[in-house]
């Protein structure tokens, strides 16, 4: 398969702690190994993950190494629909923003090292766009 997945770590605002770009074929689970020592050296007042179903299992134990756990958010089954999980927009928001960035758009890069460096200039023009002028 072709194509990039993109593994982000943010905060409540949004804002990134980790970034990690890697093949399609990864499970996201997987992805996440990265993420995590990069979220140790971001922010040690780190307590809790939260993420989807892919993030339980392994992924899970090797957060609690760090000694964090993983709160994996579900929709009620009694709900047809979109329903908004806690704790879920604050990552699905950046992923929106990245649509405003032509080269985040698609897939251009040839490496996954110039991926993730146009997300983290991304994420560098939408704090600076933030200062009052």
């Amino acid at each position: 398969m072709n194509g990039r997945k993109r593994h982000l770590a943010v905060d409540v605002l949004g804002l990134p702690l980790a970034i990690h770009v890697s093949a399609v074929d990864i499970h996201d689970g997987q992805g996440g190994f990265d993420l995590l020592w990069q979220i140790e050296k971001a922010s040690d007042r780190m307590e809790i993950i939260r993420g989807d179903n892919h993030y339980k299992g392994v992924f899970s134990e090797y957060a609690a190494y760090y000694k964090w756990t993983v709160e994996v958010t579900k929709k009620p089954e009694s709900h047809k629909g979109f329903v908004p999980q806690i704790g879920r927009w604050q990552v699905e928001r950046p992923f929106g923003w990245f649509n405003y960035f032509r080269r985040l758009s698609r897939d251009f890069e040839k490496t996954v090292e110039s991926a993730a460096a146009f997300i983290k200039l991304a994420f560098i023009d939408i704090i600076l766009s933030r200062f009052p002028n």
